[in-house]
């Protein structure tokens, strides 16, 4: 364990830097997060998806309280269209994780960084890293000194724009359409009543793409808010129009109905009526596009600079570990801490456990990309036998904490 405290600068006070931060100021470091955003980022409800073994890891060492809610997933349903109102049962896929409402994921990390140690507005414009420490300027026109930097400002991290090796993520040429509103708007849909009951996530490929639905938390804030939430993702080309020469997203209230009628044609031709008709429930503004990008980590640290999260490493969606990766950053962190007699001793170890993992990952998204968009199979015409195959081809032996191993052995 490090005898001399450090001073430690967050960039990023999303979920990967409200974890790192509690990471460092629990083994008595000085940790101060620096958020670009002006105001607090749980207005963010997309759903996200974790491991079991990982929120109950969160429990146990205090990161999220023991209340926190979830839910549980338990099977994947693949439904493909045939022409009926349901569309087909194709396969089940065994399952288990839970889902989550990013922004009480982020609130339930945010309530262990002190008020006064976690700043908004202010964005990092550059820095100098030595050997010796970082010297770097915010926008607010403050410059500090520390001992350690921390890179937790996402896949269009600024910090990793400035290392050495310079990198860019990669855009994989089609998007991800995103909303999720409440269940009360379809609470006697029957899709609602098969997901409660069986704690199911719904899947249904076309031709160019795949849709995801699964139920999520609603965000508490004691007005009735905390109310459960449909919550789906359709993968597909990128809409005319819109323009995705650089890393960027179009954000819930920034969908035009312009974009919104393609979305409409894409589901109405694509997806079984009663899937369609669900989607069909979001309202304009609870509709969100990301293009899909991805990017291999180079180094999980340059002198006094460490990445964590997408900053690090960026994973395509499919895999359902964005969220779970900067955690599992955060966890390892912890644990390195505690065995390192140094800085430098941390960061080799940290580089060391993260870096083999994290490409892996991002080489599993590439294939399960190609496999469910790219070039998808021929939906309609495949059994459970063939689905089967299918997911055992393109796994290629590799292991997600989602699926048991016998889907993908």
């Amino acid at each position: 364990m490090m005898q001399q405290a450090l001073s430690v600068a967050v960039i990023g006070g999303s979920l990967a830097g409200c974890a790192i931060a509690q990471v460092f100021a629990r083994a008595g470091h000085q940790v101060d997060v620096y958020e670009r955003s002006p105001t607090e980022l749980e207005g963010r409800g997309a759903g996200i998806v974790l491991p079991i073994p990982l929120q109950q890891a969160l429990i146990a060492d205090g990161f999220i309280p023991p209340d926190y809610a979830s839910l549980p997933l338990g099977q994947r349903d693949w439904i493909i269209a045939d022409g009926s109102v349901s569309g087909r049962e194709a396969w089940t896929q065994s399952s288990a994780a839970s889902s989550h409402h990013w922004g009480a994921l982020w609130q339930a990390l945010r309530q262990g960084v002190a008020d006064a140690h976690y700043h908004h507005g202010a964005a990092l414009v550059d820095y100098d890293n030595t050997p010796e420490g970082v010297t770097f300027r915010l926008s607010n026109g403050e410059t500090r000194r520390v001992d350690l930097l921390v890179a937790a400002d996402g896949y269009r991290s600024s910090v990793r724009e400035q290392m050495p090796w310079g990198s860019e993520s990669d855009y994989a040429g089609y998007v991800l359409w995103r909303g999720n509103f409440a269940v009360s708007r379809a609470s006697d849909h029957p899709l609602i009543a098969r997901m409660q009951q069986s704690h199911s996530w719904l899947s249904s490929g076309y031709a160019g793409g795949h849709v995801v639905i699964y139920l999520i938390p609603g965000l508490s804030s004691g007005d009735g808010a905390d109310e459960q939430r449909v919550n789906w993702a359709l993968y597909g080309p990128p809409p005319q129009g819109l323009t995705l020469n650089e890393p960027g997203s179009v954000p819930e209230g920034a969908v035009t109905p312009a974009l919104m009628q393609q979305l409409t044609a894409l589901r109405e031709a694509n997806l079984p009526p009663q899937i369609a008709d669900l989607i069909g429930l979001t309202r304009i503004e609870e509709v969100s596009i990301q293009p899909i990008y991805d990017e291999l980590a180079v180094h999980f640290h340059e002198h006094r600079v460490m990445l964590v999260g997408d900053a690090a490493a960026v994973v395509r969606p499919h895999t359902a570990s964005g969220a779970t990766k900067a955690l599992q950053d955060a966890l390892a962190v912890q644990t390195l801490l505690r065995e390192s007699s140094s800085l430098d001793n941390l960061l080799r170890a940290y580089g060391a456990e993260r870096l083999a993992a994290c490409n892996a990952l991002v080489e599993l998204g590439r294939r399960l990309g190609h496999a469910q968009v790219e070039q998808t199979p021929d939906w309609p015409s495949m059994a459970a036998a063939d689905f089967e195959r299918w997911n055992a081809a393109v796994f290629a032996g590799d292991s997600l904490y989602m699926y048991d191993d016998r889907d993908h052995a």
